[in-house]
């Protein structure tokens, strides 16, 4: 009797395990580039490591967490939300 043939993972596994290598950056929350400091300090006041505004406004987040804690802040609902994460 043969056994089943086990399927290996090429490279780095399946594209999902790597969605956040790269960052997660969104224009829906973004904010004038005049307010990126002010943005930046509430983040900071919140105590969200891992979250940050670019100078052009667009809002950038290291982590899964990190995303989860900037959408819940800025009191965004989420439709893409997957298991874990913050829908709103």
């Amino acid at each position: 009797m043969r056994r089943p043939l086990r399927r290996k993972w090429r490279g780095s596994g399946p594209a999902i395990a790597n969605a956040y290598r790269r960052g997660w950056r969104s224009l829906g929350i973004a904010c004038h580039p005049s307010q990126v400091d002010d943005y930046n300090r509430q983040i900071q006041a919140l105590g969200i490591s891992g979250a940050h505004y670019l100078s052009d406004g667009t809002a950038e987040a290291d982590s899964r967490s990190a995303r989860n804690q900037l959408l819940k802040a800025a009191g965004i609902h989420d439709n893409d939300a997957g298991y874990g994460d913050h829908a709103g």
